[in-house]
């Protein structure tokens, strides 16, 4: 066998440098009677066809207007879709995610809705199929939320999802709610008790105007616009001091219900105008450390998280053939599993980080502070902070808290992916006001998307039932991102 190797490679050096040899004789081989001569290692070098400099020219217009060494265009580059298939996938999904079928919605060929999410970044009020890309853009949003809120698989990708919310929003159009999996098994609807406990966060994941966005995120919106809109709203001079609260961003779900009694009384996840999903396998728990001595009942909001640790122990406990794949996934799988039955062994591997209330007394500061004694957090989370300034002094210390936050969250036993910034005064609050569920005095500062490097093991073009073409470049190891295994990614989709 190795003597055919060596028979092989031998051939193999004699053509390449036969091909080098008719290069320095002038004796230039052709490609097909073409007069094509190749270079020292015997390739061709083709010119770009006019269809390739166009596409070339497209890309570069994706890449953001921060690189400066390509020429930024406001004008997003036009992207088709297949209408009709774009609704008919959606219409499906909306089907299997009222079933509670999440994982017959995540089979759908997706590549359609991904165009179009491509194609409503320039969606603008005066087009004539306005109202129609909104309510596609409304029921993308419905479903996505509903995957996050109550399975533990996500529907698509964070970057279409938040680009089309984002632009969705800088639009004025209120941001839809999930759809509540009415035919999913024991789960029981209750009626929503807090409606201001079931809140967004715009984000951003850049600081200054002028920073670098992240690659593959067309949202531009900064901290520093953000700060404008509240000076502007609030009627403020720049050289006016405000009081800014900063939070870590946790990865999890959302919890809301009833503190009375230093317990968790009807927890629900965040639901609908009107409904919910009681989580009972929460009703009741103790969530106060301290002896209180005070009767005050108020609703509270957690973020509902897991540790990396917990992640694996709860898989194991679980008996899962893979573990969760990511700290998320496991907190939506392990409260799903508790909405649908009670299991107290699972408690232990939650953790519940307060993040607003509602029916409690006292400022802002005083409400955060007070329900921080109902949380249930590991040693090593960070805490929140207060900073003071006029508009250039605290874009200056978010940054530094930014940055801080961002040089130990490798370190921490849980997952951030960013800071949230809140207008601490109650009166600006108000006056800022909500649009829709999104509270319009806060944003959450984003984490740049995270990258990895893998090996290509080999590549499978795979076909679709729609005459698609897809191009899947499988590795040699797992690339892991976010604490998400990878083996595979899709590089080409094409009819």
């Amino acid at each position: 066998m190795s003597k055919k190797i060596n028979q092989k490679e031998t051939e193999a050096k004699k053509e390449s440098t036969k091909g080098v040899t008719d290069i320095l004789t002038g004796n230039v081989p052709t490609v097909e009677g073409s007069k094509l001569p190749r270079d020292n290692n015997g390739f061709v070098s083709l010119k770009r066809t006019a269809k390739g400099e166009a596409a070339i020219a497209a890309i570069k217009r994706k890449r953001s207007k921060k690189n400066a060494d390509v020429e930024s265009e406001p004008e997003k580059p036009e992207v088709s879709y297949d209408e009709e298939e774009v609704k008919k996938v959606l219409d499906a999904a909306v089907d299997f995610v009222k079933a509670g079928k999440y994982k017959k919605a995540k089979e759908l060929d997706l590549t359609e809705v991904k165009k179009f999410c491509e194609a409503f970044l320039n969606v603008t009020p005066d087009d004539k199929e306005y109202d129609h890309k909104i309510k596609l853009a409304m029921e993308l949003m419905a479903i996505g939320k509903s995957f996050y809120e109550y399975s533990d698989l996500e529907f698509i990708d964070d970057a279409h999802y938040d680009n089309v919310r984002n632009k969705y929003q800088k639009l004025g159009e209120t941001e839809p709610i999930g759809i509540i999996p009415k035919g999913a098994k024991n789960l029981q609807k209750v009626e929503l008790t807090y409606p201001t406990l079931s809140n967004n966060v715009d984000k951003a994941y850049i600081i200054r105007a002028d920073d670098k966005v992240p690659d593959g995120v067309k949202e531009s919106d900064s901290v520093e616009a953000f700060l404008k809109r509240v000076y502007k709203n609030l009627d403020l001079a720049k050289t006016e001091e405000i009081e800014l609260e900063i939070s870590p961003k946790l990865d999890g779900v959302s919890v809301n219900g009833t503190i009375k009694d230093s317990m968790l009384i009807n927890p629900q996840t965040r639901g609908d105008e009107s409904e919910s999903i009681l989580i009972k396998g929460l009703n009741g728990i103790d969530v106060c450390d301290k002896d209180l001595k005070d009767d005050k009942v108020f609703g509270i909001q957690y973020e509902c998280f897991v540790t990396d640790e917990d992640r694996i122990k709860a898989s194991e406990y679980l008996k899962l053939d893979n573990p969760y794949v990511s700290c998320r996934h496991a907190a939506a799988g392990i409260t799903h599993r508790l909405a649908t039955m009670e299991d107290d062994d699972l408690l232990e591997f939650l953790s519940f980080y307060p993040i607003a209330t509602e029916g409690l007394e006292g400022t802002y500061a005083e409400r955060m502070d007070y329900i921080q004694s109902f949380g249930i957090v590991p040693k090593d989370m960070v805490p929140r902070k207060v900073i003071k300034g006029n508009f250039d002094e605290l874009l200056d210390k978010i940054v530094k808290q930014y940055n801080r936050l961002n040089d130990i969250r490798p370190e921490l036993s849980y997952p951030v992916d960013g800071m949230v910034i809140t207008v601490c005064d109650d009166d600006y609050q108000t006056r800022l006001g909500r649009n829709g569920r999104t509270n319009r005095f806060q944003i959450a500062m984003k984490f740049d998307p995270v990258s990895a490097t893998a090996i290509v093991d080999h590549l499978d073009l795979e076909a679709g039932d729609k005459g698609y073409r897809t191009i899947q470049v499988y590795f040699k190891e797992d690339a892991i991102i976010d604490g998400v295994r990878y083996d595979h990614v899709p590089v080409l989709s094409a009819a």
